[in-house]
């Protein structure tokens, strides 16, 4: 006599009570179910909000409400604000950055120039000379005081940047050695 029940069932599997083959057990259960609207299964996937038809009953359904979204859309808000205040002050920073570094060579060229003219050509007093970059007008002054066998030499850049209605200034200082 054989025990083994495998073998001992003739015939097809039973199936649920909407009369699907499947018998509940494939990975379309819920859906299978849900289309057989009378059956005592039916019933929404797992995750999702129920949906019952008829006037009366509650519907869910799995969403965001109107606060969260309201609030969502303003945290974004702000937080494009922020990026674009701080893109706008780094391009700010780099504007006077390269305003100061053409200052700064326009004062390094006159040092050269003056460093490498003999000493009694350079003249006492100040000099005036006027340089324009772009938009910017840089105004370069030098005096020259001679003192024993020495000439102290102050070099002053200006300008006015365009973003900012400030004057800025860079000195320069540098002092030269009669060697005859």
């Amino acid at each position: 006599m054989i025990k083994d029940e495998s073998v001992a069932k003739v015939g097809p599997e039973p199936t649920p009570a909407c009369g699907h083959p499947s018998g509940g057990r494939d990975l379309n259960e819920f859906r299978d179910k849900s289309l057989c609207p009378g059956s005592a299964e039916a019933r929404s996937p797992p995750g999702r909000g129920t949906r019952s038809g008829g006037w009366g009953q509650r519907r869910t359904y799995a969403a965001f409400t109107l606060t969260e979204v309201v609030v969502a859309a303003i945290l974004m808000l702000l937080s494009l604000g922020l990026l674009l205040s701080t893109f706008v002050s780094s391009r700010r920073s780099v504007a006077i950055t390269q305003n100061y570094l053409t200052a700064l060579k326009i004062a390094s060229s006159e040092a050269e120039r003056l460093w490498t003219n003999s000493y009694a050509s350079i003249s006492n007093g100040p000099t005036y000379t006027t340089l324009t970059n772009t938009f910017i007008e840089y105004r370069m002054s030098n005096s020259v005081v001679t003192t024993n066998n020495y000439k102290d030499i102050k070099i002053t850049v200006e300008w006015t940047a365009p973003a900012s209605s400030m004057r800025q200034v860079l000195t320069n200082y540098m002092t030269i050695c009669n060697t005859n």
